[in-house]
């Protein structure tokens, strides 16, 4: 039985802790001002960072933007969704 209960506790720990990373996707349509702009209002980040983060997405095809749970990543991708900037839960 207490090895029952021990398997019971991980796997809520588990669940609880999983978490989830949201990627940046690259486009033709957007410049790159646009998506900088864009990630310094969303996500606060400072102009280097922004610049950063676009660069990779334009040559690597994708960019991790954020780890966290779903329902705050879910919120990120919503905001750059209303920019149409495409983006992707993993």
């Amino acid at each position: 039985m207490v090895i029952e209960k021990k398997k019971s506790q991980k796997k809520r720990t588990l669940k609880k802790d999983k978490t989830f990373r949201l990627y940046l996707m690259n486009d033709e349509v957007n410049t790159f001002d646009y998506v900088v702009d864009c990630l310094i209002r969303i996500f606060e980040f400072t102009e280097e960072q922004a610049l950063q983060v676009t660069l990779i997405t334009h040559l690597k095809g994708s960019c991790l933007l954020k780890k966290a749970d779903y329902d705050v990543l879910s919120y990120f991708q919503q905001e750059l969704a209303a920019c149409s900037i495409q983006s992707k839960i993993v």
